[in-house]
């Protein structure tokens, strides 16, 4: 994922670091 799409989701479902 980009930086730009991280934005979108946010912290929700990005449990990656």
């Amino acid at each position: 994922m980009s930086q730009k799409d991280f934005g979108r989701f946010g912290r929700k479902q990005v449990s990656k670091p």
